[in-house]
């Protein structure tokens, strides 16, 4: 049978630039959010994703140990093989050291506090101005910056305000550096940090006339684990807006859906093993996918 394949060349695509350790064994790049410079400072408050690789070598690092000379500037929450997970708990720099199976090395990581925050519009694969609906779970890409607006990094943000309070929540801030808002009711809702804010419009599902849905024919056949495809997904009011859902996997360890780069309306789903994948619509819980994974 046909494979199904869909190529995203930028997923994944985070932690580009690194630091080499200030012994030289070591370089650390972050492994969150969209093109990090190992060299921008964390958000206090906020999370960080470090791997770890060695100097002028292509080989796997085996990291076996991380400690921070001041946790309480920089905190280390975990270790693993390639790297390790970090908290910024106020604002200063402190040494971290690192020690591996390709030697050892230390980073001067820098926290700083939050000055300002942005908030992209809703990003969505037409061209139409484009509305989530009510319960919709949708990402909207955030920027945040010090004092002096230079550029943080970092997830887990809890600090943003929501105006009116009741007019949605915040269900995460992701690795990607993405808030996931969830809109409570019809009408106008803002996002704000200090004095600065953005605001949105949600719609309510009985606006929706219409849904567009696209799945790739290829994806008409049985599913064999690692095969991805894509599926664009939104609806269409009476005035030609888009109204904006969220894709939800019945069985998450079957198959998984995402956002492809943030886009509202543009997803990914991956087979991940045998069993029925499930694919529904987030607000009104139809099924719009589903199909057997096979080996």
């Amino acid at each position: 049978m046909r494979q199904v394949y869909f190529s995203i060349l930028a997923m994944g695509f985070v932690g580009c630039f690194d630091k080499v350790g200030n012994e030289g064994n070591l370089s650390m790049e972050y492994d969150h959010g969209f093109l990090e410079r190992a060299s921008t400072p964390v958000g206090t408050g906020l999370q960080a994703l470090v791997s770890v690789s060695a100097v002028n070598s292509e080989a796997a690092v085996v990291v076996s140990d991380v400690f921070s000379n001041d946790e309480s500037i920089i905190s280390i929450q975990e270790v693993s093989e390639s790297g390790f997970a970090l908290t910024a708990n106020a604002q200063g720099s402190t040494t971290v050291h690192v020690h591996s199976d390709a030697g050892n090395d230390s980073f001067t990581i820098e926290a700083k506090d939050i000055g300002n925050i942005t908030f992209a519009d809703i990003a969505h694969i037409s061209s139409e101005s484009a509305h989530p609906i009510v319960g919709a779970q949708i990402p909207i890409r955030r920027t945040i910056y010090d004092a002096e607006g230079s550029l943080l990094t970092g997830f887990g943000l809890t600090s943003v305000e929501i105006t009116p309070a009741e007019g949605a929540d915040v269900i995460a801030d992701t690795k990607s550096e993405t808030l996931i808002i969830q809109p409570n009711q019809a009408g106008e809702f803002s996002l704000g940090f200090a004095e600065a804010s953005t605001t949105y419009q949600a719609l309510t599902l009985e606006e929706i006339t219409n849904w567009v849905v696209d799945i790739p024919s290829e994806s008409e056949e049985a599913l064999n684990v690692n095969d991805s495809f894509a599926i664009t997904i939104y609806g269409e009011t009476a005035n030609g807006e888009a109204g904006l859902t969220h894709l939800i996997s019945a069985d998450e360890s079957v198959c998984s859906v995402v956002t492809v780069l943030e886009m509202a309306s543009f997803f990914s789903v991956t087979a991940l093993a045998e069993g029925a994948c499930s694919i529904q619509n987030g607000v009104t819980g139809e099924v719009i996918f589903e199909k057997e994974v096979v080996p």
